[in-house]
């Protein structure tokens, strides 16, 4: 699983050119490949946990391909995709990766298989810092 995750880690690095983020889509190449840089690939069996209420989020992430839902207790909350009609849609977690909070009440389940991107809130921090301007947008959170 390591090897798969490396290896689309530089697939991703590489090709960032052609890597869309449609939440980033009008902004600089320069961002966008250090937004990918700065993201940790992670993949999500369907049917598998993202992320777990209770435990620590340090981090926020976006799902790239595959559909996810957030959940509280056994209350559905809201779809989590790529490819849903707001570009917000596809991210979650910028709350606890900015230092709003540290646990959740919500568990993050992946529907189909999910390609993840998970930005801790350290590197958060130097995306911030490095393009404040492009990063102004999480502000709005």
């Amino acid at each position: 699983k390591k090897m798969v995750n490396a290896l689309l880690y530089e697939w991703f690095v590489r090709n960032s050119a052609k890597v869309k983020i449609r939440l980033f889509a009008n902004m600089s190449l320069e961002f966008r490949q250090d937004v990918i840089r700065s993201s940790a690939i992670k993949l999500f069996a369907a049917g598998s946990t993202i992320r777990k209420a209770g435990e620590l989020w340090n981090s926020c992430f976006c799902v790239y391909q595959g559909d996810a839902e957030a959940h509280i207790d056994d209350h559905y909350l809201m779809h989590i995709s790529h490819t849903a009609q707001q570009a917000w849609a596809a991210w979650w977690g910028f709350l606890q990766a900015l230092g709003s909070g540290s646990k959740s009440v919500v568990t993050i389940t992946a529907v189909t298989d999910c390609i993840i991107w998970d930005i801790n809130s350290a590197n958060l921090a130097d995306l911030r810092e490095n393009y404040p301007v492009e990063c102004g947008l999480f502000d709005k959170v």
